[in-house]
């Protein structure tokens, strides 16, 4: 038996977020007395998803029982059955009892309440490899209020006449931001690509012949070691508002022919959204769930949930939308 206490409206701002994004696959959880991970790919295994987020210390020391939570769980479950059950019980923190001898998972307001129950499929400490990491040094990094990312994606998508997400959402921008213009060249990118460039002068956003470009001192914040540009599949990044509207900020990472990574932040009082640098490790052989494949894999070296430093409960989590849909790749936990 594994019990932890989570706090509800981040659990649900974390699932509203990652689930348009894994597009109806469910995840893997990873489940201690921390915490919990929960780590997807969509669909097509172009983006991969990462989060974290950590127990509440404060409600478990009032629990009598926590003395059997020194265990770690991994498992699949239904995503849509638990979204909807979190969404079903709004309270300002929900117990989550994983029962190993029957394979059950419950999730109720208080521990003499009425528990939902789901069934879970138990995976193999195997399931997630563990292979050596080496650094990566990204070619730009820019952070971007999440109001200003929502509606560039928004407008941009919408311009471009392939927006389908955006359209039913009222993207939020003060003042500052960037106008939409037609591009004076012609385009060279297809229908569904969005191409995201950053040079000395800002950010560049480019889809059928028009861009959205935002100036250096319009980010939070702005670091660059050389121009890179990435080409992207507009509809998983247009999957992103729903990330955004929930965060305060929008980080991103560039580096040619690997992941773009998207970060967002949280702060609701109690909790916050951070995380470390993605990490490169070579071309390797990996077994993701019951195949085999020939990967270049990312590695998370953010902050742990099990980090003693760590003054605030903290809930990580990121995105890595992958340039080229002709390669694999797949989520590492260090």
């Amino acid at each position: 038996m594994l019990r932890l206490w989570l706090d509800a409206s981040v659990l649900n701002a974390v699932l509203d977020a990652v689930q348009p994004t894994l597009n109806e696959r469910n995840p893997v959880l990873i489940f201690s007395s921390s915490g919990f991970r929960l780590y997807g790919t969509d669909r097509e295994k172009l983006t991969i998803v990462n989060a974290v987020i950590n127990a509440q210390n404060d409600i478990k020391s009032s629990d009598p029982d926590t003395g059997y939570n020194d265990r770690k769980i991994t498992m699949r479950l239904n995503m849509n059955r638990l979204t909807a059950i979190c969404r079903a019980n709004c309270p300002d923190f929900i117990c989550i009892e994983v029962n190993q001898g029957e394979k059950t998972i419950s999730f109720k307001a208080a521990l003499d309440a009425p528990p939902a129950t789901l069934k879970y499929l138990e995976l193999p400490d195997s399931y997630i490899c563990r292979p050596q990491v080496m650094e990566l040094d990204y070619h730009a990094t820019v952070k971007l209020p999440s109001t200003m990312f929502t509606r560039i994606i928004g407008e941009i998508c919408c311009t471009g006449g392939c927006g389908k997400i955006a359209r039913n959402v009222d993207p939020r921008l003060g003042e500052s931001g960037a106008l939409s213009v037609p591009d004076p060249e012609p385009s060279s990118l297809a229908d569904d690509e969005l191409m995201i460039s950053v040079t000395n002068e800002g950010i560049k956003f480019s889809i059928r012949g028009y861009f959205v470009f935002v100036k250096r001192d319009e980010a939070l914040s702005f670091k660059i070691k050389q121009p890179v540009s990435l080409t992207l599949e507009a509809d998983l990044v247009e999957r992103l508002i729903y990330a955004s509207i929930q965060s305060e900020s929008v980080t991103m990472r560039l580096y040619p022919e690997f992941p773009l990574r998207f970060q967002f932040r949280i702060d609701n009082g109690q909790m916050y959204i951070d995380s470390g640098n993605a990490r490169i490790v070579g071309t390797r052989e990996c077994t993701f769930g019951h195949q085999k494949y020939t990967v270049q894999a990312i590695c998370d070296d953010g902050p742990s949930i099990k980090n003693p430093e760590a003054k605030k409960d903290v809930v990580c989590f990121d995105v890595a939308v992958i340039p080229d849909s002709g390669k694999s790749y797949c989520r590492i936990y260090s």
